[in-house]
């Protein structure tokens, strides 16, 4: 038997909610069905975007009437797209609200939902893995009829929420070890979870950055980013050079291009130097971090406890609203004295922060220190924070304070 986009619409009505459902903090607290936007909801994939649009499906569906598809189901590809888009035209016209996951495997996407709210004066809830959902990546033709929020994979609070309790210490280590995807929340076992986020790695090459770019030298792309992965720091010039010593040239533009795509599938995000010139910025490397702990651990041999956490806290400053480039940076003087993260407010600097896993070795929590108080007196900053994994307490060095504190205090916002 045949069957019509009706249909796999209503198939999806009695898979909602999914006996697995944990809620999360929703990024919209009310849907204003008279406002007339497109509420878009954009990320990396697996990140948990689906079982967001499955809450609001809940919770919207006791007001009035809903309606859920996934573009990305392989029996729409099977369907004439004129048949899928008249349906979900004529729910719209019926009053339906629509929330249309993966939004961007619909052909011609951002002009059918600009003729939706224009005509039909729809709200509609749309998800998908493509930077194109981006407020500032948004096609011309919906400019202004948008309202966007960028989905991440679970804070470390939502986390918890998952478990369904305390943190032990050895939660506290899984999570450092292995992130928050949630579907890797769900299992014990480690070689589950490694397959889990490789599979994850792959689908986002294969789907969010070979098919969204053309790209068609996959292999010289896939060499590319993990170089990156396995790089904390990168500058497109001194890659361009190691590239070429190791027999994979790459050219200066390539290697860009190739950042940005890595970037705009949400898989990595790169922090620059804070320097008060946009200019002279671009001329320093970058910090690279990549947007769950899991796929550190999964993709690469080694990594150290200390850049684990470092990237944790990378996620939770995004997570928390700090945008790289914005308000996001790293500190760096020219006698190599670093700080990890420095936080802005508008164009006030609000926090330095440092990481460390460990700070038992007096001469590193010295540098740490003097770093951070040779920032704080070129930046103006007062607030000076050391984040460990268990270390608690404060110390005056040269006139400053400065706060060490345990991440998971910071993270759940205690102490």
């Amino acid at each position: 038997m045949e069957v019509n986009t009706l249909d796999i619409i209503k198939e999806w009505r009695t898979k909602i909610p999914p006996k697995e459902l944990v809620k999360r903090n929703l990024p919209f607290a009310n849907i204003e069905e008279k406002i007339n936007k497109a509420y878009t909801l954009f990320g990396l994939r697996r990140a948990g975007k689906t079982f967001m649009m499955f809450q609001y499906y809940m919770a919207l569906s006791r007001e009035r009437e809903v309606a859920y598809i996934n573009m990305e189901d392989e029996r729409l590809k099977l369907l004439p797209q004129s048949e899928v888009q008249k349906t979900l035209e004529d729910l719209v016209k019926q009053k339906v609200l629509l929330l249309i996951d993966e939004v961007q495997s619909m052909p011609h996407w951002a002009s059918w939902l600009n003729r939706m709210i224009e005509m039909h004066g729809s709200s509609i809830i749309v998800s998908g893995s493509s930077s194109f959902l981006r407020t500032q990546n948004i096609p011309r033709v919906l400019r202004g009829r948008t309202i966007s929020k960028q989905i991440f994979p679970p804070s470390i609070e939502e986390a918890k929420r998952f478990l369904q309790r305390e943190l032990s210490s050895v939660d506290k280590e899984n999570l450092l070890r292995w992130g928050t995807m949630p579907e890797v929340l769900k299992v014990q076992s480690e070689a589950v979870r490694q397959d889990l986020l490789q599979e994850y790695y792959r689908t986002i090459i294969e789907r969010d950055i070979k098919d969204v770019n053309n790209l068609r030298k996959i292999e010289e792309f896939e060499s590319f980013l993990y170089f990156i992965i396995n790089s904390p720091l990168v500058s497109a010039g001194k890659m361009e050079r190691v590239l070429k010593s190791a027999g994979k040239p790459l050219s200066k533009r390539t290697i860009l291009k190739y950042m940005s795509f890595s970037e705009d599938a949400f898989i990595v995000f790169f922090v620059p130097i804070f320097v008060r010139s946009s200019r002279a910025r671009e001329q320093y490397p970058k910090k690279v971090y990549l947007a769950d702990n899991g796929f550190l651990t999964a993709l690469l041999p080694r990594v150290s406890k200390g850049r684990l956490l470092e990237n944790l806290v990378a996620d939770e400053l995004t997570k928390r609203g700090f945008e790289p480039g914005r308000t996001l940076f790293y500190w760096k003087s020219q006698k190599d004295y670093e700080v990890d993260f420095v936080l802005l407010e508008g164009s006030h600097v609000k926090q330095l922060i440092q990481v460390a896993y460990s700070l038992d070795e007096e001469k590193t929590r010295k540098r740490e220190e003097r770093a951070l108080v040779k920032a704080s007196r070129e930046l103006g900053c007062k607030d000076l924070l050391v984040l460990t994994w268990d270390e608690e307490g404060e110390v005056e060095r040269d006139g400053k304070r400065i706060v060490y504190k345990p991440v998971w205090k910071w993270l759940f916002g205690f102490g």
